[in-house]
Formats: structure tokens, C-alpha cells, sequence
């Protein structure tokens, strides 16, 4: 037992003194994968880059640079279909047979063999964002304009031009079905919000809900009431068919991408990191945490089939896979 006061008040105070400086240690950087159970890394190619993935049953597409690139058995193994003039980074499916991918900055892509032959066409748009299959003669692509093919991309009619655009703004489209849907356009030089269509994109109602304003990177809605969204930092929810916005979820960096499977169930993604929650966002759990020291581990885009089965791409050489 230490007796002397003076003795007593210096061994305390190098006690708090050592107590400080180990809480003021910084965390130590994650230099592995961190993985879910359910997820594993799939090798496409040593240096490979993708920017998009979508399946349709066990057949999936997935782009990035000049490559479009197949898998027939769910994303355990690639081969490239197509080698593009323009470099590619959107993809959508109408189905097994029919593909349609954009290249940079107007061209479209497209398959209805299930990728065993590709026609592509130029569109007049200033620069192409993102395309969305409804079925497998129907879909939609958005730029500056609003574009619609009725028979599985072979022909495109511009239906919308969006009133005033942002030079840095990326555009994105979700429908429900065929005369709903919901897109991220710009109103104003500096003004970002989401629009409404309930005529399959003849026309649009611009959503001010005060919240929704520059840089939004993603939609899904899961009926036409709820929706989720992202802006870079933040995960946002609508339940009112995107009049009104939440923030649920804070801390998210880089391109937020959303998939959800109910208005309670599904994924969403940032940077590094794919988070899951089931009661509609209330509560997130970290599925997958990738190095914080490999700057070609990263997640650009989620998709998933159902529940039991989804993949991610982005990481440079892999993409992410994930089977129940």
C-alpha cells in the first residue's frame, strides 16, 4: 500500500496520464476483408475494373472499361461477350435474352440473343446516365433527355427533355412498372430533386421536399409510396412516393447505391462497405467491410435476384458475391 500522499497523487496522475494516451491511440486501419456470412470474392481478371452488374435468374452482365463480360452459372465465372468501342458502365436486363448496356457518351448497347451477338445505336442525348428494362421489349434511359424503347432497344423515341441541367449531375430512373416511376434531375443550375411520372414519362411533377437537393446518386422504390435514395453521405427514405424525404442512415461515403426486396428488407452500399437492414431502416448491419488500405477495393453497385442472392461490383479484379 502506497502511504505517502505526494507518492500517492503521482502514481494517479501517471496512471491518467497512461489511461489518456491509450484512449488517444488511433484505431487500427483495417488491412483485410472483412466478409458476411453468405459473401465471397470472385476473380474476373487481375486489374479488371466494373462499374455495373445485373442478373436475371443465374445470368448475369457485368461492365466496366471497353468489356462487357457473361456469367451463366450466378457470377462464379465470366467471359467476355463484347469488347466496346465506347467504354461502358451501365447495364440493365429485360431478362435472360435481352441486355442493354451504355457507352460513353450516347451509345447503347444491346442484346436479345442473351449476349451472343450485340447492335448498338447512338442516341441524340448530350450524355447518357442510366437504363432500366420494365420487361423485355420495354425500357427506359435517361441523360438530358428521357429516352423509350418499345421493342427491346432496337428503336428509341425521346419522350421528356427535363427543363434545365447540371453539367455534374448524374441522372437515374426507377419505374414500378410501366407508367410509374421516379427520377434525380436537375431543376436549376444548382437545384437537385426527384421527379414523378404516373404516364409512363410523357410527363413529370418535380417533388420539392426541401431535403432532396445536389448530388442523390441512386433510387429504388419498392411500391409507390416508399423509396430509398442516397447522396454521397447519407441514406434517405421516402414513405409518401418521394414528396417528403428522412435521413436514416449517416456516415455512408462515395457512390450510394439502393436495393431493397420490401419496404423493410434490403441493401445499401457505400464505398467500401454493403450495410443490410430488415425494419425499413431503423437499424443497419455491416454485411461486408472492405481493406481500409486497398484503394482498388471498393463498391460501386448492388444487385440482388431475392433475398438469398446478390453480388456487388467495383473491386478492382473481383466483384462480391453473396449466396444464403
Amino acid at each position: 500500500m502506497i502511504k505517502n500522499p505526494i507518492i500517492t497523487v503521482v502514481f494517479l496522475l501517471l496512471i491518467l496520464i497512461s489511461c489518456t494516451k491509450q484512449n488517444d491511440d488511433p484505431p487500427p486501419v483495417q488491412n483485410v476483408d472483412s466478409l458476411g456470412v453468405g459473401w465471397k470474392k470472385v476473380a474476373i481478371g487481375e486489374g479488371r475494373q466494373t462499374s455495373d452488374i445485373w442478373f436475371s435468374g443465374n445470368t448475369g452482365f457485368l461492365v466496366g472499361g471497353h468489356e462487357i463480360l457473361k456469367s451463366d452459372d450466378s457470377g462464379d465465372t465470366w467471359n467476355v461477350v463484347l469488347n466496346t468501342k465506347s467504354p461502358v458502365f451501365n447495364v440493365s436486363m429485360g431478362g435472360p435474352q435481352n441486355i442493354m448496356a451504355i457507352g460513353y457518351p450516347q451509345t447503347i448497347y444491346y442484346s436479345n440473343d442473351a449476349g451472343a451477338s450485340f447492335d448498338s445505336i447512338a442516341l441524340q442525348d448530350k450524355q447518357l446516365n442510366e437504363i432500366f428494362c420494365i420487361n423485355s421489349t420495354v425500357a427506359y434511359a435517361i441523360g438530358y433527355d428521357l429516352w423509350k424503347t418499345s421493342d427491346a432497344g432496337k428503336n428509341w423515341q425521346k419522350i421528356y427533355s427535363f427543363p434545365i441541367y447540371n453539367e455534374r449531375l448524374y441522372r437515374t430512373v426507377h419505374f414500378i412498372n410501366e407508367l410509374e416511376g421516379w427520377a434525380i434531375a436537375g431543376r436549376n443550375l444548382t437545384e437537385v430533386g426527384v421527379y414523378n411520372t404516373q404516364d409512363g414519362g410523357n410527363s413529370w411533377q418535380f417533388l420539392d421536399s426541401g431535403l432532396v437537393k445536389f448530388g442523390l446518386n441512386s433510387l429504388f422504390f419498392t411500391d409507390n409510396m416508399i423509396g430509398y435514395s442516397g447522396n454521397g453521405s447519407q441514406v434517405l427514405k421516402t414513405m409518401d412516393g418521394g414528396s417528403t424525404w428522412e435521413i436514416i442512415k449517416g456516415g455512408v461515403s462515395g457512390f450510394v447505391d439502393t436495393h431493397f426486396f420490401s419496404s423493410e428488407s434490403g441493401y445499401v452500399s457505400g464505398d467500401k462497405k454493403i450495410y443490410k437492414t430488415i425494419d425499413g431502416g431503423l437499424h443497419f448491419t455491416t454485411e461486408v467491410s472492405l481493406s481500409a488500405t486497398n484503394d482498388d477495393a471498393k463498391v460501386v453497385e448492388i444487385y440482388f435476384t431475392d433475398p438469398d442472392k446478390g453480388w456487388a461490383c467495383g473491386y478492382k479484379g473481383y466483384i462480391l458475391k453473396y449466396q444464403k
